[in-house]
């Protein structure tokens, strides 16, 4: 069965968000697909969207030997982390995720979030609205200096929630973060609560871990 091709030749982070919004926005059931440019090096200056597909819809995402690189030519980092795929089943070839860093959510009182998958996360949130769960199948795909760091914590007299994964706490515990096309504005559970990026939820003790320094994921 052919893909329908959402984008071609993408070299640059406002060409790949654009296609991989174009990707959550498609409803009919189908194979789609992105082309990144070949031998692209991709700096991730700001955040990736998350890929958060709808039921049926599976996406086929073509390195070329492209690189998505989480810092800039002087070799500093971006502190962005790489594809995060929250919802769907998606293939990626042929690509190189460098320099990436995933890092938890800070708190001030709670412990620190963990950091999760630096290079690739990939989410099973389906209790929460997710279509289904992420699934991803790698193909001559290579990882290079990629980081998951835990979240900062601080210390207080008031009780607080921790930091969560990529959002910060103060008292409600910290979220998960999501790129705009996530189902959900905002949830909240006892000990996570769900918001979409750029909004952070802050906590206010302990550093979270960091795992997955390449590949994390949440089941």
């Amino acid at each position: 069965m052919s893909s329908d091709v959402l984008a071609t030749s993408v070299s640059t982070l406002s060409a790949l968000n654009a296609a991989i919004a174009a990707a959550d926005q498609a409803t009919t059931a189908g194979s789609y697909e992105i082309d990144l440019a070949a031998g692209a090096n991709i700096e991730l200056t700001g955040a990736l969207n998350a890929i958060n597909l709808h039921a049926g819809v599976t996406l086929d995402i073509e390195g070329e030997g492209a690189t998505l690189n989480g810092a800039n030519a002087q070799g500093v980092s971006d502190h962005q982390r790489g594809l995060f795929v929250y919802a769907g089943t998606v293939t990626i070839e042929s690509l190189t995720i460098a320099n990436a860093e995933a890092v938890g959510g800070s708190s001030g009182s709670g412990g620190g979030g963990a950091g999760l998958g630096g290079g690739l996360f990939v989410a099973n949130d389906v209790v929460h609205g997710a279509a289904s769960a992420g699934a991803v199948t790698l193909t001559n795909v290579n990882f290079s200096g990629d980081s998951a760091k835990g979240g900062s914590s601080g210390v207080s007299v008031l009780g607080g929630g921790g930091g969560g994964l990529g959002g910060d706490g103060y008292s409600g515990g910290g979220g998960v973060e999501r790129a705009p096309t996530a189902p959900r504005t905002e949830a909240r559970a006892p000990e996570m609560g769900l918001c979409s990026a750029p909004r952070r939820l802050k906590s206010w003790a302990g550093a979270g871990p960091g795992a997955g320094a390449s590949v994390g994921s949440l089941m």
